[in-house]
């Protein structure tokens, strides 16, 4: 087939609706730990530290047109009222500039629903951008290869490109260096308190009252268990914790909590406010989250798994999101959560 008659047949795809796309999973970045180990010559903090990826999050559904780019929000969705709809949402801004390497008829509609709280440091934004990256940029311009994508991934955010990556990796730079790590899957908590941080203005007051530390202590080769993990990351730290304090205090109620619920360990995520804890299996997970969300109401909690493998993508309502499984007995305290992530996915 001539590259004539491909480019035909891609645009008559589209104008037929063969191209709609099903809803991917934009997943909850967690920083496992995050370590600013000084300042570039460009201005930015040089980073290093370790990410995964939780298996909740926004569901992203892109579609294919002919011209034009459209974004929508599930009106019903959670956090739907913290984002906007217009050209300042980033996952616009990501089709917006793929879509200027594309032919002239490309065009895409986005749908998003809403279920990750904005301004916690779970990068929820960026995973959504990350979402439009990749579903247009396999139906658009395939022949952009990764580092491409990335490159134009960091000029969007710098979490960006770990969550085009979307598996567990080590990160360094300023976000743009992505190294991928395999670490043994574990069930968590995210605790969300209900206060925003700016991300710049954490590192803003990071500068003023905070000094560069050294990068992560030595790695074992592999991680034979989650407390193997647990305890290496004892050793390390989020150095935007004690500028998140003074920007959102009382946070340090979050990981107390998380502690008290019988995580093996706990820390802020990101510029937060939101915190994660690790647990030894579902069952306590998810006993935890029941515990937390009886003691403070207010508190946005999930139980979520965190598994090693690649992106997830959204296979349809007969399928139960992934680290969602059934079953649960009356007054199982996972049981209430289960059901609701399901009614969420099969929306």
């Amino acid at each position: 087939m001539s590259e004539r008659s491909a480019r035909f047949a891609r645009v008559s795809k589209i104008r037929s609706g063969e191209r709609a796309r099903r809803p991917v999973l934009a997943r909850v970045k967690l920083n496992l730990c995050l370590h600013i180990t000084g300042r570039r010559p460009d201005g930015l903090h040089a980073l290093d530290g370790v990410v995964a990826f939780a298996g909740i999050g926004d569901r992203v559904e892109i579609r294919c047109r002919p011209s034009g780019i459209r974004l929508d929000l599930e009106p019903g969705a959670p956090f739907a009222a913290s984002v906007p709809a217009g050209e300042s949402n980033l996952a616009w801004r990501a089709a917006a500039r793929l879509l200027e390497r594309a032919e002239p008829c490309a065009g895409a509609e986005i749908r998003l629903l809403k279920r990750i709280p904005v301004g916690a440091g779970l990068g929820g934004g960026s995973a959504d951008a990350a979402a439009v990256l990749d579903a247009l940029r396999r139906s658009w311009v395939p022949s952009m290869d990764d580092r491409e994508l990335a490159a134009l991934a960091f000029e969007l955010g710098a979490d960006i490109p770990v969550c085009l990556h979307g598996r567990p990796a080590r990160v360094r730079g300023a976000g743009e260096r992505v190294d991928e790590l395999h670490l043994p899957p574990f069930w968590c908590a995210v605790v969300w308190p209900g206060s925003k941080v700016s991300t710049s203005e954490a590192y803003g007051v990071f500068a003023q009252t905070g000094a560069a530390g050294p990068g992560l202590p030595r790695m074992p080769d592999r991680f034979r268990d989650p407390m193997s993990l647990s305890a290496w990351l004892r050793q390390c730290r989020n150095d935007l914790a004690d500028a998140a304090r003074r920007l959102a205090p009382g946070l340090d109620a979050v990981r107390e909590a998380l502690l008290g619920a019988g995580a093996m360990h706990a820390l802020m995520t990101g510029a937060g406010s939101a915190h994660w804890g690790m647990f030894h299996d579902e069952g306590s997970a998810r006993r935890a989250v029941a515990q937390i969300r009886t003691e403070r109401p207010d508190w946005w909690c999930k139980a979520a798994h965190v598994a090693g493998d690649g992106p997830l993508r959204w296979r349809g309502a007969r399928h139960p999101a992934p680290g969602i499984e059934s079953g649960g007995k009356p007054g199982d305290p996972g049981r209430e959560e289960r059901e609701e992530d399901r009614e969420q996915w099969q929306k």
